[in-house]
């Protein structure tokens, strides 16, 4: 394992690919689960389906515009958290996924 003065170890290059697939395919679940909860459990569905579908175009956005990911998540007795971190994110997909989410917690209010 290689070591960077600054951030001490470092992934092997086929490692670091790998996580970089699963960051990205667990912010593409977390957004299908929060679409699945939604549509099929939620009593009022608006809120989970519309932020389901911004995590899965907001991780969409941060694909095509080459924002490196890892996974991110908790297990405990009372909750399951999963998702993606995402690091690297050029400045113009920052700034649209940010109004995505912005937009999304406006929304949020006036939903209820």
């Amino acid at each position: 394992m290689a070591t960077n003065s600054n951030a001490g170890p470092t992934l092997p290059s086929w490692l670091s690919s790998i996580m970089n697939v699963l960051g990205y395919v667990l912010g593409f679940a977390a957004g299908a689960f929060s679409l699945i909860y939604g549509i099929v459990f939620a009593a009022e569905p608006a809120i989970p389906i519309m932020w389901g579908a911004a995590i899965i175009v907001c991780v969409a956005i941060a694909l095509i515009s080459g924002a490196k990911a890892k996974p991110s998540g908790s297990l405990s007795t009372k909750k399951i958290k999963f998702g993606g971190k995402f690091s690297r994110v050029p400045m113009v997909a920052w700034i649209i996924i940010a109004a995505i989410i912005l937009v999304c917690a406006i929304l949020s209010f006036f939903v209820l």
